[in-house]
Formats: C-alpha cells, sequence, structure tokens
C-alpha cells in the first residue's frame, strides 16, 4: 500500500470509529432518557442484559468492528485470480471467490465452507460497522422523538414503527454490503484485466 493511500486510509479509519462510538453513544443516551430502568426498551436482548450488560456488549461490539475497520481501511485484500475468466465472473461469483477462494454457488459455499477469516474481517470493518453507525443515528433520533413529541409516540405505537425501524436498518445492511461489493469486483476486475 502506497503511503498516500496507508495516510488516507488511516484518516478514513479514524473517522469511522468517532462516527462509530458517537452513534453508540447517542443511542444508548437516548435510551436512558427515555427508560432509565428498560422497561420501555424494545430490544429484548439488552432488556435481558440490563444496564451493565448491555454497556458491556456494546463496549465489545464497538472494540471489534474498530478492529475490523482498521484492517478494512488500512490495508487491501486481494482476491487471487486462480485463472478465472474476469469478463465471465458475475457479482455472485466473485463475493464466493473473495469468502470462500472459489466460484461455487455462494449458497452452497455458506452453508458448507467457513469463509475466509481475512476477507470476512475486510468486509465487516465496512458493511458491519456502516450499518451499525446508521442504525445507532436512526434509533437514537427516534426515540429522541418518543421523548419530546407526543404524536411520535402515538404514531410509534400505531404504526409499527420499530418494524419500520428494523426494516430500514436490514435495507442499510443490503445497501452497504451491495456498495462494498460491487467496489471490490471493480477493483478486482481492473486489476485482472486481460
Amino acid at each position: 500500500m502506497k503511503s498516500q493511500d496507508k495516510k488516507n486510509g488511516m484518516r478514513g479509519f479514524i473517522i469511522i470509529v468517532i462516527l462509530l462510538f458517537s452513534s453508540r453513544f447517542f443511542d444508548i443516551y437516548t435510551t436512558y432518557l427515555h427508560t432509565p430502568d428498560m422497561s420501555k426498551e424494545g430490544n429484548p436482548i439488552m432488556t435481558f442484559l440490563g444496564w451493565k450488560g448491555a454497556l458491556s456488549l456494546q463496549l465489545v461490539i464497538c472494540i471489534f468492528l474498530a478492529y475490523c475497520s482498521y484492517k478494512c481501511y488500512t490495508t487491501k485484500i486481494s482476491v487471487e485470480k486462480n485463472g478465472y475468466n474476469t469478463r465471465q465472473l458475475t457479482l455472485s461469483k466473485f463475493i464466493s471467490l473473495f469468502h470462500y477462494g472459489n466460484t461455487e454457488s455462494l449458497v452452497k459455499n455458506s452453508l458448507v465452507k467457513v469463509p475466509l477469516m481475512k476477507p470476512l474481517i475486510y468486509g465487516l470493518g465496512y458493511i458491519a460497522t456502516s450499518t451499525l453507525i446508521f442504525a445507532g443515528v436512526f434509533v437514537g433520533i427516534s426515540t429522541t422523538l418518543l421523548i419530546n413529541f407526543e404524536s411520535y409516540k402515538q404514531l410509534y405505537s400505531h404504526y409499527k414503527i420499530p418494524s419500520i425501524l428494523i426494516a430500514l436498518i436490514l435495507l442499510s445492511c443490503l445497501y452497504f454490503a451491495s456498495t462494498f461489493y460491487k467496489k471490490e469486483f471493480a477493483n478486482y476486475k481492473k486489476g485482472n484485466e486481460v
């Protein structure tokens, strides 16, 4: 990796980690303001863990994702060409090659093989971190609205807002995954042009 690329990668890493911890803090703080005893907490795992357990879990997840982000933003992963014709390679087959080292069916690989560790960490550094930042911001905003606006409280229960938030978070995960794999596929094709 070139010196300038490494500098830019480190800058990106620092920004993403600040966003990660800030979004988690925003979510946790607004949740605490809304339900200090966790009686109104929508996530059953957090309710079960209580505040100490929930904070500990959040910290462990954030530290792990910070590590994954460091790997994603400061290193480049190389996917071996292994004789594959890049013109015939589809995005799905590339994802299989990226995570499993072969172009067999992604579904089949996912069911019977363990993904390669470096690509898994690298992918989590972008996809999971970006999704968690998005989730923290949107849940924090929703909780802030719950605290401050009676009309939002009525909408929240009447229109099943938690289900909408979960759907938005899942869609954001698909969006970030799609963005990540398309970028990696483009880099792979560029580096392996025949």
